[in-house]
């Protein structure tokens, strides 16, 4: 398939960091030249930072900084990644699955070989993710004690959908019955999970359905940034004559706010209006704690 290939040259490009050549990419994924040469094309198109060099020295690179996108990805499109890698020959393949064996993959048969990774979080998230994907293959319904981010508790019964992964963070996406729509929870937040014996049918997901309640953040930087902030957002972003617009969902207002921060100057939170002054008492904050 052919987005097979073109995912596995980014991730050939991304793994070896340094030129591949047209016929040695035609060899890996058993295409002609001609094919190679019409894939690289397709990738530049779609923004991908594709350097190619003429020359008997010449071939393919990928930018030094350039890095994928914070995006979510299920644990299906993790195992993927994971099991492409696995399939590739070149050398430099085996030092990125040496990465993802470092953060504690975990494959079982039980979970149809999905590749569940630790990525630091704590034991009971880890137990909760596992839970999450139990009930999902059982078609199972899950109860739960939920925190959102603004300290409102409540009780929720979900059908699980999925389980998602962006910025080190876990989420659960389902059907609550609570409340009637398809949400999106961060599984850090949840408390006394368990998984009921009643069965649902799954039911067929909206096209982004079960991101219609979250708010969406609008970051503006200055165009000195433009670099990083192009490494870091792969959608969502809006070039200006002066400035770089960003427009992402709101997950977790303290990351929000911390990718504010981190950017000091050069980045400006324009909406919610509310999570602009979140920000200027954390910044208020700050201040007061360098004049102490």
């Amino acid at each position: 398939m052919r987005l097979d290939r073109l995912l596995g040259i980014t991730v050939q490009l991304l793994a070896s960091r340094k030129r591949v050549t047209a016929p040695e990419l035609a060899q890996q994924f058993e295409v002609s030249v001609r094919t190679i040469y019409r894939d690289i094309d397709v990738l530049a198109q779609a923004g991908i930072p594709i350097v190619a060099h003429a020359g008997v020295e010449g071939g393919f690179e990928i930018m030094e900084q350039f890095a994928l996108s914070k995006q979510l990805f299920s644990l299906a499109e993790l195992s993927f990644l994971y099991q492409l890698l696995e399939k590739m020959e070149f050398q430099p393949s085996q030092a990125v699955r040496d990465k993802l064996a470092a953060i504690q993959p975990l494959v079982t048969e039980q979970a149809n070989n999905q590749v569940l990774l630790s990525l630091s979080s704590h034991e009971q998230e880890r137990s909760f993710i596992q839970s999450w994907l139990d009930a999902l293959s059982k078609k199972k319904l899950v109860s739960f004690q939920y925190c959102d981010a603004k300290g409102n508790e409540s009780e929720r019964t979900v059908e699980p959908r999925n389980v998602l992964y962006e910025a080190g963070r876990w989420y659960g996406e389902g059907y609550c019955r609570s409340r009637k729509a398809d949400r999106v929870f961060r599984l850090a937040r949840m408390t006394d999970l368990v998984i009921l014996k009643d069965s649902f049918i799954e039911r067929e997901k909206q096209p982004d359905q079960a991101f219609v309640s979250l708010e969406m953040v609008h970051l503006r930087f200055s165009l000195e940034v433009e670099k990083r902030v192009r490494e870091q957002f792969f959608e969502g972003v809006e070039a200006h004559k002066a400035w770089i617009d960003v427009q992402m969902p709101l997950y977790d207002e303290l990351y929000a706010i911390q990718l504010c921060l981190s950017y000091g100057a050069s980045a400006e939170l324009i909406a919610p209006t509310r999570l602009r002054h979140v920000l200027l008492k954390e910044l208020e904050a700050i201040k007061h704690k360098y004049e102490g």
